[in-house]
């Protein structure tokens, strides 16, 4: 059994991680509105390849330490899904689409494969907390 209040959120099945910090943004003095979210997300200024990178990087981390079976044209996939917008804001210079832009992301990943690989198994078998500013409710 749950008590609530007007502004309690209960979530069930959760879709995606969210970044404490994103949350915390949508909470003002004025209220709350879950809108500044997606307004943040359209006005975080210019978007650049390394940002693309780190995130890529990010995302190889997690799908390296929580999957034996790691593909990295998978996890590149799925920061191409989940950060599509930016990719293409990135990739659009000066009124044409630079496919080039994309692929050096993919290839700027590509050879931080073996170095996440080493920095995971350095760390094997010793208890860890991977990315702390994250929740998952």
């Amino acid at each position: 059994m749950y008590k609530r209040q007007e502004s309690t959120l209960l979530v069930l099945e959760p879709d995606y991680l969210l970044e404490a910090k994103e949350l915390a943004e949508c909470c003002q003095m004025q209220g709350d509105n879950p809108l500044i979210h997606l307004l943040n997300r359209f006005s975080k200024g210019e978007i650049t390849d390394k940002m693309m990178v780190g995130n890529l990087s990010g995302q190889m981390l997690d799908d390296m330490a929580t999957d034996s079976h790691f593909d990295y044209k998978a996890s590149f996939d799925k920061v191409m899904r989940t950060n599509s917008f930016g990719m293409l804001c990135m990739a659009h210079q000066e009124g044409h689409y630079r496919r080039d832009e994309i692929v050096k992301v993919f290839e700027a990943g590509s050879k931080l494969t073996d170095t996440i690989k080493y920095a995971l198994d350095t760390f094997k078998n010793k208890q860890l907390v991977i990315e702390p500013t994250f929740i998952s409710v």
